[in-house]
């Protein structure tokens, strides 16, 4: 920096606290960080629906073999309760049959 830059930042730092000096106290306080409080909160909810979708059946010798996904913890298929470890793509087997089977979330 050259010198005229140098005395024209000292300058003009000298005016930012000469204006300090001149505002009252209130303003000081109001205008410091943290000096007035305030808070606010803002509360999310998300609403997930449950998903069940089957993504694959294989006839396994008695058996079908569903690969599905779904972001429930369990479901009743087939009249069984089936839990899954975790969100995600998980393999079901059910025993073959004429009869429909129901896919119901388990609450």
């Amino acid at each position: 920096m050259s010198h005229s830059q140098v005395s024209s930042f000292a300058g003009a730092a000298g005016a930012v606290a000469a204006l300090a000096l001149t505002l009252p106290a209130t303003a000081l306080a109001a205008s410091a960080a943290g000096g007035a409080s305030a808070s606010a909160s803002v509360k999310l909810r998300v609403i997930v629906p449950p998903v069940f979708k089957v993504l694959r059946v294989e006839r396994v010798a008695d058996r079908l073999r569903y690969r599905v996904w779904t972001n429930m913890p369990s479901a009743h298929v087939g009249g069984q309760l089936v839990r899954f470890e975790r969100v995600g793509e998980a393999t079901i087997d059910v025993p073959a049959s004429a009869a429909a089977i129901y896919i119901q979330p388990a609450l």
